[in-house]
């Protein structure tokens, strides 16, 4: 299950789990999207809306106040991460 699906209408869907595990189902449409996970921080350090940084990107910010958090009980569901390498590389020396 991923945080957000971006779906064919231009909706967002976000399923963060509550504090008592509770899931929630969020779809709205957002007024700006990027790919790239500092422009979005610039945007909403902006205050142009939320988003759903890691958090080594905004450590510093919630530390001195330029960021807060909104759902701070609610957690992102566990992701899946899939990690691949060229084939042509299996077999090369440092990835043994």
């Amino acid at each position: 299950m991923d945080l957000q699906v971006v779906c064919r209408d231009g909706m967002v869907r976000w399923k963060p789990v509550g504090p008592r595990g509770e899931p929630f189902d969020l779809v709205h449409r957002p007024a700006y999207t990027a790919d790239d996970l500092p422009r979005l921080k610039f945007a909403v350090l902006q205050a142009t809306g939320i988003c759903v940084p890691p958090d080594y990107l905004c450590t510093d910010d919630l530390r001195n106040s330029r960021l807060a958090p909104v759902l701070p009980c609610w957690e992102r569901p566990p992701a899946r991460v899939l990690a691949v390498i060229p084939s042509n590389l299996v077999h090369a020396r440092y990835c043994r």
